[in-house]
C-alpha cells in the first residue's frame, strides 16, 4: 500500500518539508493568512445557513443546475462534491462560523468551476476526476483562493504543512509513535487529525506505512503561488477543466476552450453579501 501511494502520489522532497517546518515554526510572513487568536466569537451556522449560501453562490456564478444535499456518508462536519451528480454533499450535523463556511465554498467551487468549464470543452474527461496528475493543481488551487479570499487562518495552514511533516518522518513510524511526535506542534485532537489522515487504508496501523496523498495541498499551493507570481494569467488557464500545469499550453494553444466562468473575489464578496455572511 505504502509504495503504491508513494508512485501515485510522490513523497515530499527536502525543500517542500523546509518549508513545512518553518510554518510549524510559526514562520508565515510570506503567506496572507488570518490570525486565529484575533477572532472572535462568531454564531454557527447550520445545515440552513450552508445550503442557502451555496444556493446564492450557485445563482450568482450561473451554475443553477448544481444543489446541495444533505448525507450521512460525509465526515463530521465535512462537504464533499459530487461532481457527476452536480451536487454538494454536507453533514446534516454540520456547525460553522460564517469565516469557516466562506472557506468551505471558496475551496468547494474551485472544484465545481474546474469540472464545469472543462465539461464544455468538448472533452468529457476535463470535467471529470482523473488520474493524480492533476492533484497537486486541483488542491493547490483551492487552497490559494482560500487565501486570496482572506479566508485562510493560521492554523489551516499549519494543519496542511503538518500533513507534509507527518508523511516525511511518519514512513517508517506507526499510528502511534506518530501521533506521539505530532504532539510536540499540535493538540491531541490536531495530532490526531493529522495521523489519520496519513495513515488512512493501512491494515494495521500499528506497523509502519504511510498514505501520501495529502501532500497535494501543501506542494500544490506553494506551486500555484511560485508560478502565479511568474505569470498572471496562468490563474484563468487552470480553470479550463481540471487540467495540470503541462496542459495549460492547449489551452493557449486553442486545442482547449478559454473557461467560461472564472470566480474572482469581487463575486465571492456580492454572493456573500447577499446571503448574509
Amino acid at each position: 500500500f505504502t509504495d503504491l501511494s508513494i508512485k501515485k502520489f510522490r513523497l515530499p522532497n527536502d525543500i517542500l518539508y523546509r518549508n513545512a517546518c518553518r510554518v510549524l515554526r510559526g514562520r508565515m510572513a510570506n503567506y496572507d493568512v488570518v490570525d486565529s487568536s484575533k477572532l472572535k466569537k462568531a454564531d454557527v451556522l447550520n445545515f440552513e445557513d450552508v445550503k442557502k449560501v451555496f444556493a446564492v453562490v450557485f445563482e450568482e456564478l450561473g451554475l443553477q443546475d448544481w444543489q446541495v444535499e444533505k448525507s450521512k456518508n460525509i465526515s463530521n462536519n465535512g462537504v464533499k462534491t459530487a461532481i457527476k451528480m452536480r451536487c454538494v454533499y454536507v453533514d446534516p450535523k454540520i456547525r460553522k462560523t460564517p469565516l469557516e463556511l466562506k472557506k468551505t465554498v471558496v475551496h468547494e467551487l474551485t472544484h465545481v468551476l474546474r469540472s464545469y468549464n472543462g465539461e464544455l470543452s468538448g472533452f468529457k474527461a476535463l470535467g471529470k476526476p482523473n488520474l493524480s496528475w492533476y492533484l497537486d493543481v486541483e488542491e493547490g488551487l483551492a487552497m490559494y483562493n482560500e487565501e486570496q479570499m482572506g479566508y485562510l487562518k493560521d492554523s489551516d495552514l499549519r494543519e496542511r504543512a503538518g500533513t507534509v511533516f507527518a508523511i516525511h518522518i511518519g514512513k517508517t513510524l506507526s499510528f502511534r509513535e506518530l501521533y506521539t511526535v505530532l504532539l510536540g506542534n499540535f493538540s491531541k485532537q490536531g495530532a490526531f487529525k493529522i495521523a489519520y489522515l496519513v495513515k488512512r487504508g493501512l491494515g494495521d496501523t500499528s506497523l509502519p506505512g504511510i498514505y501520501v496523498k495529502p501532500v497535494v495541498y501543501f506542494r500544490g499551493f506553494r506551486k500555484l503561488r511560485k508560478k502565479l507570481q511568474d505569470d498572471v494569467s496562468l490563474y484563468s488557464k487552470l480553470y479550463a477543466g481540471k487540467i495540470s500545469f503541462s496542459q495549460v499550453s492547449w489551452v493557449e494553444e486553442g486545442l482547449i476552450k478559454e473557461a467560461k466562468i472564472v470566480p474572482t473575489k469581487k463575486i465571492f464578496d456580492s454572493a456573500f453579501k447577499k446571503a448574509g455572511v
